[in-house]
Parts: structure tokens; C-alpha cells; sequence
């Protein structure tokens, strides 16, 4: 499988991730409250071009009390970064992806 890069506002992520770590206490207990596995968060503060997955991008909404499309637009993902997402999201495995947007942004188009 071939993966292709989209730029996206890691710095912001990254920002923000060093501010919560602050908060929580340490890296593993933030990553316990946004439902990811530690060396995710350890991706995203070291990698020059970490990769991020719609799931994540929830975890993170749920976590700041956002909607998905918030966070999308906060994190700075291009609409063909977020087809791409969806067709990578296994949830879009079972359902098209026309309904995998209705589930993930509501009924109105990216």
C-alpha cells in the first residue's frame, strides 16, 4: 500500500500536545485520555511528517469537546487528506464513503 503525504499544521498539534502533557502529568496518562497508544504521541512530537488517521482525529474532538470538522480545520487537513482518511478508516470498509462523510461530518459535504 502505497501512503502519500499531505501537509498539515503538525506544529500546531505538536504545540498543543506539549501543553497538555503538562497537564496530565506525563506522556502515557495523556495518551490514555486521547484513547491513543503512547509511541502515537511519540510520532507526533518527533516526526518531521507524522501521519494521522480519522479515528485520532476524533479521539482528539472528543477530547477538546470539538466536532470532527473543527479539529480537521485546527489541524489545517486538505479535503483530499480527509477522502484519503476515510478511505483508509475501516468503518469505511462496511459502509461508501458518502455515508462514512455523513457519519464522520454530518450531512453536509467537506
Amino acid at each position: 500500500m502505497r501512503t502519500t503525504y499531505y501537509p498539515w499544521n503538525v506544529q500546531v498539534l505538536t504545540d498543543w500536545l506539549k501543553l497538555e502533557i503538562t497537564y496530565q502529568g506525563n506522556l502515557k496518562d495523556l495518551a490514555a485520555a486521547l484513547k491513543v497508544p503512547p509511541h502515537v504521541l511519540n510520532n507526533w512530537l518527533k516526526d518531521q511528517m507524522p501521519t494521522i488517521s480519522l479515528p485520532q482525529v476524533r479521539n482528539i474532538a472528543q477530547y477538546r469537546s470539538w466536532s470532527v470538522r473543527q479539529t480537521l480545520d485546527w489541524l489545517e487537513l486538505k479535503p483530499a487528506h480527509v477522502e484519503e482518511l476515510i478511505a483508509q478508516d475501516p468503518i469505511g470498509d462496511r459502509i461508501a464513503p458518502s455515508d462514512a462523510k455523513a457519519l464522520w461530518f454530518g450531512t453536509s459535504a467537506i
